[in-house]
């Protein structure tokens, strides 16, 4: 069964293509100045929450603007630390009720060294994605990402309701109504080139109602420098680990499990998002980007801050209606975000923009970044399973403020979290479906043509077991071998002489056949190769001939790629 090649029609510029200045620095400034505004909004709500005062609030927003601005850069170089995508990165919300916890019981202090720990934990995970491949499955990351959006909605409107409680309900509702209006005609009927002015129109349209009815508040403006610098408050890491660092710890673990993997969902929908033609994910750009965001993390940890350098899926969305995804709009968003660190008086203008305007912003944004994570999660055939393991955890997250009724103290406010009770869910589940399936039966032979009887005879006696009928031992037989050959095919290619070797599992998943191959290997990817291979174009050499079967036997093939390792896994139907 041939895979359908899906196409980004509106992509202008992938990562690598080289875009007119003027074009990426604009694409920089929309996507960074209400990302600077999310970055200084929470930083100053988990900060004024714990209690803390004095000069550490400023330092801590300039400190977050220039960490957050410094990952956006790095994000954008590929190698072991960065992705070479275009990447916005921000406050990391699910971090919010922790780490106003760890403040208020040992100031910045404790928050810096439960923050180091937490991530070291984190790029101990990294190392070993591989082995987690089936917890981080597109089901996983598509769910955690549209639960992001999905609760981001309640906190935009409460955000609305508490900020303009004394002013008239009539002039909020116009300028929320006027601003989301714009921003929504602006996708459904304006040309291409108006969208990447999307997010400025939609202020503009909001700051021209909001200016004449008063909710504009410029004397932050007014009293802010043009350039300065806080005074630096630094109090280095709290080594005592007492009573609080042990009661902590747990949790900002347990959190980080959830914005760890949250973290691979968004490179991802990112990684599909910036291609014209959706190429199959590679894991080695999934770590490279954990990888910096973890960087990232442990500079805000030694300086005591709240995190604020996660990999934000918002990306896709700008990137959807920009149609700009070159990799150095995150150097010049990473260049102004930093800028604005030591511009007071242009900090203090976003900052003032009305709640109203921003919450039409994010409703385009977030919605467009729920329609990114549906693309993900739905990638595959759709099952029973796959469907109710997304709707339960959906809802279960949508509902986690109900649940945290029942609990007092820290359980609440962990529960309150709907992408953590979500997240936990959605991975629950897929565990859950995991450890009931059949028993995966495994062999291990070298990475060479000759291990093609082992193979063969293994896969022989897997089909009789189950009862496969003549033609579709034939197709599973013709798989296992396919997969080998390209397989080998690519190692060939490689100048190493390391001998390599291949682990082959198999299964049976309701009445189909799911064969993996994981293999020491460095190649092209099969996966992308298959849908790039047209029905009637001619196979220009064996290792393309092999594609073209391997794709022909199979039901589906997908290909993750890690750092030195190929995990491949195919599907295979019985013949009648």
């Amino acid at each position: 069964m041939a895979e359908v090649r899906q196409v980004n029609e509106g992509i202008r510029y992938e990562p690598e293509d080289k875009c007119p200045r003027s074009v990426a620095i604009l694409s920089a400034v929309q996507m960074a100045s209400p990302n600077i505004v999310m970055v200084v909004v929470f930083t100053t709500v988990v900060i004024r929450s714990s209690g803390e005062t004095g000069a550490y609030l400023p330092w801590a927003v300039f400190m977050a603007l220039i960490t957050c601005g410094f990952t956006s850069i790095i994000q954008a170089f590929r190698g072991r630390i960065g992705t070479g995508l275009l990447i916005l990165t921000g406050f990391n919300i699910p971090f919010i009720a922790i780490s106003t916890l760890a403040l208020e019981k040992g100031g910045p202090g404790l928050l810096a060294i439960l923050t180091v720990v937490s991530t070291l934990v984190q790029l101990v995970l990294t190392m070993y994605l591989p082995l987690l491949r089936r917890i981080f499955t597109r089901t996983v990351s598509g769910t955690i990402v549209m639960l992001v959006a999905a609760t981001a909605a309640p906190f935009l409107f409460n955000d609305v309701v508490k900020s303009t409680q004394d002013l008239p309900v009539d002039r909020v509702i116009a300028t929320l109504t006027i601003s989301l209006l714009v921003g929504v005609l602006i996708i459904l009927r304006a040309p291409q080139i108006w969208r990447l002015w999307i997010v400025g129109i939609t202020i503009l349209a909001g700051l021209l109602v909001a200016v004449p009815l008063g909710l504009y508040d410029n004397s932050g403006v007014v009293e802010a420098a043009y350039i300065g610098f806080p005074v630096p408050v630094w109090e280095g890491l709290d080594l005592t680990f007492g009573v609080e660092f042990w009661g902590l710890l747990p949790a900002f673990i347990f959190v980080g499990l959830v914005t760890f993997v949250k973290a691979v969902g968004d490179i991802g929908v990112i990684q599909r998002a910036s291609h014209r033609e959706v190429q199959a994910q590679d894991f080695r750009v999934v770590q490279g980007g954990l990888n910096a965001y973890s960087v990232g993390n442990l500079i805000v940890g030694f300086l005591g801050i709240p995190s604020a350098t996660t990999p934000w899926a918002l990306t896709a969305t700008y990137v959807s209606l920009t149609g700009v995804a070159t990799r150095m709009v995150g150097v010049y968003m990473g260049l102004f975000m930093i800028g604005v660190a030591f511009l007071p008086k242009l900090g203090a203008f976003l900052i003032a923009i009305p709640s109203p305007v921003l919450a039409a912003v994010y409703i385009i944004v977030f919605g467009g970044l729920f329609v990114e994570g549906a693309k993900v999660a739905f990638d595959d055939k759709i099952d029973h399973r796959k469907s109710i393991v997304i709707a339960v955890s959906i809802m279960v997250g949508l509902s986690s403020g109900s649940i945290a009724g029942f609990f007092d103290g820290f359980v609440h406010e962990l529960l309150d979290s709907g992408v953590t009770v979500g997240s936990l869910t959605v991975i629950g589940m897929t565990l859950l479906v995991e450890l009931t399936g059949s028993r995966r039966r495994k062999i291990q032979v070298p990475l060479e043509l000759s291990a093609l009887p082992a193979i063969d005879e293994f896969l022989v006696a897997f089909a009789e077991k189950y009862g496969w009928t003549e033609s579709g031992q034939y197709r599973l037989r013709s798989v296992g071998e396919e997969m080998l050959v390209s397989l080998v095919t690519q190692d060939e290619k490689e100048s190493s002489s390391t001998p390599r070797q291949l682990i082959m599992g198999i299964r049976m998943d309701d009445g189909v056949a799911e064969v993996e191959f994981l293999a020491a290997s460095d190649g092209e990817n099969i996966e992308d190769q298959i849908a790039y291979l047209g029905e009637d174009a001619y196979a220009e050499d064996d290792h393309e001939f092999s594609i073209r079967l391997l794709r022909h036997y199979a039901s589906s093939v997908h290909h993750r790629k890690y750092e030195g390792i190929d995990v491949i896994t195919a599907r295979v139907e019985n013949a009648m």
